[in-house]
């Protein structure tokens, strides 16, 4: 794991030096261990399209999430400070949610979830930059849904 990080460094550090680079370069990650016991590092920060360790598209900041998996559901907090709740894009797929924020501060997160849900049940409250979403876990197939935010 310490020559994973090393390398994500020694790429940021490269990228983030680079002439052509017009905006702040931010980047960092999070690690949590599963219930496996495995550690799990998590991504966050700006992106540009010659980064991609990152993922990103260009211009945008990858928020801070987190992701907690319960008997009967799936909760996702996502952190995206100086954001309108109107400005938040958010989509609950069978397998993963993804969140996009395009006025203003741009922020992309695609996040897998830990086990298949069924989106139509998806429940989302934005309040103070942060939002949180609720999501039954599923028995069998669903589909993409767009997610209203309360």
């Amino acid at each position: 794991m310490q020559g994973m990080v090393n390398k994500m460094m020694e790429d940021a550090m490269k990228h983030a030096q680079s002439p052509q680079r017009a905006e702040p370069f931010v980047y960092g990650f999070s690690m949590r261990v599963g219930p496996d016991g495995t550690p799990h590092l998590q991504p966050f920060g700006s992106a540009a399209k010659d980064v991609p360790e990152v993922g990103l598209e260009a211009g945008s900041r990858e928020p801070m999430s987190d992701v907690l998996e319960g008997d009967q559901d799936v909760s996702i907090t996502v952190e995206l400070p100086g954001v309108e709740k109107a400005d938040v894009n958010l989509h609950v797929g069978d397998e993963n949610v993804t969140v996009r924020v395009e006025k203003g501060r741009r922020y992309h997160k695609h996040i897998s979830l830990p086990a298949k849900v069924v989106p139509s049940t998806a429940k989302a409250t934005f309040k103070n930059g942060i939002l949180d979403v609720s999501v039954q876990k599923a028995h069998g197939g669903g589909s993409d849904h767009k997610v209203s935010i309360e």
